[in-house]
């Protein structure tokens, strides 16, 4: 639920397998590096007169500089976290108990940030053709939708391999340290920062699926 133009929108319902799979983000990201950034929940982003967001969970550098007054994300003057956008799409079940699963990435230091620089199929089941075709229709670049249901150009056009156990080099989603790191001062930044947090889907893929109880 948003606020977008005066208008109050309601996208979809939060359900455990959402609140769950935003949790196992948190907690990943918190292991790989809870020092370096606050962590929070249920976070409403001002936007623009009369347009907020509010994203299921939140990752922002501790770091940052506190913004000049008009220009924060509070009125406590909190800076806006790093605009990268992570959307984790659940599809629902199927009959024969496989559901699709995808992960965007949007990145706002993309000429084209509001087109996912990386959408990965990460489900037991690949998504219908009508979600490709609005896929393609938006302009996602060839190669860059990836995963269960599609084919490897790198790998004579074999399929992508199920996402079936952890580690599978198509399934770890890369968020580049620059992006996450962004506007905090090169001092600040730690020595490692520039290999960025790689999220392993299948962590989410399990969660989902208990959840769902498939």
């Amino acid at each position: 639920m948003y606020l977008d133009s005066g208008n109050i929108k309601v996208y979809e319902t939060p359900l455990p397998f959402h609140a769950r799979t935003a949790g196992k983000i948190i907690g990943l990201m918190t292991i790989w590096n809870g020092q370096d950034f606050d962590y929070a929940s249920e976070k409403t982003l001002i936007l623009g007169l009369n347009i907020e967001r509010k994203p299921d969970c939140m990752i922002a550098p501790i770091y940052c500089p506190r913004p000049a007054a008009g220009q924060a994300s509070s009125s406590t003057r909190t800076a806006y976290p790093t605009m990268i956008v992570l959307s984790i799409k659940i599809f629902g079940v199927r009959a024969d108990n496989t559901i699709a699963l995808t992960a965007s990435l949007y990145l706002r230091t993309s000429p084209t940030s509001l087109i996912p620089i990386m959408i990965i199929s990460f489900g037991t089941a690949g998504i219908d053709t009508s979600i490709v075709n609005y896929i393609n229709g938006i302009g996602v670049l060839p190669g860059n939708l990836i995963g269960v249901g599609f084919t490897d150009p790198n790998n004579n056009n074999n399929n992508y391999p199920s996402c079936n156990v952890a580690n599978i080099p198509t399934y770890l989603l890369n968020i580049p340290g620059a992006a996450l790191f962004n506007e905090v001062s090169a001092p600040l930044r730690p020595v490692e920062f520039a290999a960025g947090f790689t999220l392993d889907l299948w962590e989410l893929q399990v969660v989902i699926r208990r959840q769902l109880n498939i």
